[in-house]
């Protein structure tokens, strides 16, 4: 939406394309249907005009504008802009807002426009206007200055951007009823209650100068068009969407009521009435008007997934990494599952929407279709190549279908959440397929509040029997919406145990479900199974009865590295001891006393010997005293050695065998090591020291993703460090910190990460 977008219509005039081509000449000279067609351009501020526009009498020759997104682009008598978009880094956002003269709006100037019952103004009028903001003048637009601070802050309450996409709804002004207006001020005022910070905003109409520009107005116009994608595909803004056209109920109310809003008609800037407000689509008789003395608005009517912009901003949000980074304001998001963001679109099906399917994107100039399109295809590339985390919110079961070809690019995806999504029999094909072909070694799926978990299963179910890089699978229903959410029964549990039987997966969450004895059953049938990977079950909440605890206490008699959780199954005394007794002694088989961690699934290895050979958990000897923690500490040693080599453990668990110095040697081997994914380090003698070692290892590592230091001696300092290395570290999704020494300041450090929307996420 960053330009009116065009009609479609028959009876509109020739595209550029058709024309003949013009040299130099006046505008008099010119006949009706090019002159209607360039004046038409102009007022719809297209940045391409002046490639086929013929020069007016005693202008230069104009020079043509080279379309390239996939270099750099040099405007006259400025300075270069980006080589490269430079989608994560704060920085180069900040660069391109000032080196385009792109124009920052503060949210408490749209505040108080809104309240005064104001329209909105071009960006024109808005350069050196300032408001009254606290007891002080306060420039409307963000200074460079601030743009330059900003990206250098990393505080989380630094300011917000939103890019806002939506429609034009005329020609002359893109809200010409304030009903954007209206949709931006509710929720950056809930915004700002929830978060305390500043936002900024762009809108297109009041960012970037429009029609009539001066010469240097319209260079950093160009500018800005080139890089636009910036604002909605970077990692340092949020997207808000309005999708709807003004209700008609509000449209006619103001045109009754008589409505001026300041806008460009009829050569001049100028106050009129929304009398003279006229869509073209209620007079099918009237040739569209392209007059530039006309003294009306002209409105337009496509809807939002129609226009090449509008799709293009929407696509570019997508591939944020997460979908909650692209929310769509002008409707009840979490009440209709439909109204949620689509699917990341690999360019071959974006293309195949524009070229090929028959309600094709609207653009009445073909530049800047091809513009889109490759636009689309950088910024799906080089996000897919880069991402490591996927969070899908809302999807409906035909997106799954875009979203199995998209997973193929994702080469070092390593977490992919799918959370109220909507899934049937056709999306389940598609997922299976997709699923498939993840290959980041160690990956990991979590899936929440689910429609149609059943074909969620089955599509698991098919891609697990083959993939081996999946190793983690979080279906736990702890997480779901209060009543809503469907829950795995026996029939889920049967199908996924049969998978379990093939696949790589470690670790297997289904806490909070309603399996029963008959899934409890199977699920112990497969971790029998010699080719069962399984060390970690989680049944906790479920359903399982007598039955299903007599076939797990089956299990731990045959099976002694998996460990079970049990918990809140309504079991009888006996049975909950019997369970609680049989893990207690595998797992007190497993940490032998004569100092041999287990490293694998077949047989006991000496700390420091062959680390790196096969397996996927490693467990250190508890230890009591100080004499064993001196005892202990050269194992610890070999052990760090051997993580820097070690190619397969995953998880590391260390209880009672560390302090300050054994905690430093494993986080060096950490700020190297790509496979371990689970750190149990509770009930030690770690303090400051060692968990800011720790932290310098996690603003390296990516691979970390649960934490536990619970019940060690960390204090203030070691708690301010973890939470500067959890800002910076994405990857890392649960830490656990009770029972330490942490006071006032690193609580509050800690509290501050708790403000951030970064779902899922869990401090503890």
């Amino acid at each position: 939406a960053a330009m009116a977008p065009g009609r479609a219509s028959s009876r509109a005039p020739a595209p550029w394309w058709s024309l003949p081509p013009r040299p130099k000449a006046s505008w008099g000279a010119l006949d009706a249907g090019v002159k209607s067609y360039c004046w038409h351009e102009i007022c719809r501020g297209s940045s391409s005009l002046s490639r086929v526009a013929p020069a007016f009498d005693n202008d230069p020759e104009p020079e043509p504008v080279k379309v390239s997104v996939l270099s750099s682009v040099k405007a006259s008598k400025s300075e270069h802009l980006l080589e490269t978009s430079d989608l994560v880094d704060p920085r180069q956002l900040a660069k391109y807002l000032i080196e385009a003269d792109v124009g920052l709006v503060r949210a408490q100037y749209l505040w108080q426009l809104h309240q005064e019952g104001g329209s909105l103004p071009r960006r024109q009028e808005l350069d050196g206007i300032r408001f009254s903001l606290g007891g002080r003048e306060e420039d409307c637009l963000v200074r460079s200055e601030e743009l330059r601070h900003w990206a250098e802050d990393d505080r989380p309450q630094r300011p917000r951007i939103f890019a806002i996409s939506h429609c034009w709804e005329s020609r002359e002004h893109p809200d010409p009823c304030g009903y954007q207006l209206g949709l931006i001020h509710d929720y950056t005022r809930k915004h700002d209650h929830a978060f305390e910070c500043e936002m900024w905003v762009f809108y297109d109409y009041s960012s970037l100068c429009q029609y009539q520009r001066n010469q240097q107005q319209e260079e950093s116009f160009r500018r800005a068009m080139q890089q636009m994608h910036l604002l909605y595909a970077h990692n340092s803004t949020t997207t808000l969407r309005i999708e709807t056209l003004t209700p008609k109920p509000q449209l006619q109310r103001c045109q009754s009521e008589g409505r001026q809003i300041r806008a460009f008609v009829a050569g001049q800037l100028q106050l009129i009435s929304l009398k003279d407000l006229r869509f073209e689509d209620d007079h099918p008789d009237v040739v569209p008007c392209f007059n530039p003395e006309c003294p009306y608005l002209h409105g337009y009517a496509i809807p939002y997934r129609q226009r090449g912009w509008c799709e293009a901003e929407a696509q570019w949000s997508a591939m944020r990494g997460r979908s909650d980074s692209s929310v769509r304001i002008d409707v009840d998001m979490e009440g209709d599952r439909s109204y949620q963001v689509k699917a990341p679109m690999p360019p071959e099906l974006f293309r195949q929407r524009i070229f090929v399917d028959s309600e094709g994107l609207k653009f009445t100039w073909r530049s800047d279709l091809m513009q889109v399109v490759a636009l689309q295809e950088e910024v799906f590339r080089e996000k897919a190549k880069s991402c490591e985390e996927l969070l899908q919110k809302g999807l409906p079961d035909e997106e799954f279908m875009t979203l199995a070809v998209a997973l193929r690019c994702f080469a070092r995806l390593r977490v992919l959440h799918l959370r109220k999504c909507q899934i049937r029999e056709r999306g389940s094909d598609a997922l299976a397929k997709g699923l498939q072909t993840l290959s980041a070694k160690n990956a990991k799926i979590i899936c929440s509040d689910i429609d149609g978990l059943s074909f969620l299963v089955k599509a698991l179910s098919q891609a697990l029997r083959s993939n081996r890089a999946v190793t983690s699978l979080d279906l736990s229903a702890q997480s779901f919406s209060k009543g809503t959410a469907e829950k795995m029964g026996d029939a889920e549990a049967k199908e996924l145990a049969e998978a379990l039987k093939f696949g790589a997966i470690v670790e297997l969450n289904l806490a909070g479900n309603n399996i029963g004895p008959e899934g409890t059953k199977a699920l112990a049938a497969a971790l029998k199974t010699p080719s069962c990977s399984v060390l970690d079950l989680n049944l906790e909440g479920n359903c399982m009865g007598p039955e299903g605890a007599e076939a797990l206490l089956e299990v731990l008699e045959v099976n002694r590295w998996v460990h079970i959780g049990y918990a809140g199954n309504d079991l009888e005394a006996q049975h909950m001891e019997a369970l609680r007794e049989s893990l207690e002694r595998n797992r007190a088989m497993r940490a032998t006393h004569d100092g041999k961690a287990l490293l694998g699934s077949q047989s006991d290895i000496g700390l420091g010997d062959g680390l790196s050979s096969t397996g996927a958990i490693l467990k250190a000897p508890p230890t009591s005293t100080v004499r064993d923690m001196v005892q202990v500490r050269p194992k610890i040693q070999a052990m760090s050695e051997s993580l820097r080599m070690n190619g397969t453990s995953t998880h590391l668990h260390l209880k009672w065998a560390m302090d300050d110095v054994a905690a430093k040697a494993l986080a060096a081997s950490l700020a190297v090591n790509s496979t371990v994914t689970h750190l149990d380090w509770a009930g030690n003698k770690i303090g400051d020291d060692g968990a800011q070692a720790l932290a310098s290892a996690l603003l390296v590592n990516r691979t970390v993703v649960f934490i536990d230091l619970s019940g060690n001696q960390i204090g203030d300092l070691g708690a301010k460090a973890l939470a500067k290395a959890l800002r910076e570290n994405s990857t890392i999704k649960q830490i656990n910190l009770k029972n330490n020494k942490i006071g006032p300041k690193g609580r509050k450090a800690l509290q501050v990460l708790q403000l951030e929307p970064s779902e899922p996420r869990t401090l503890v």
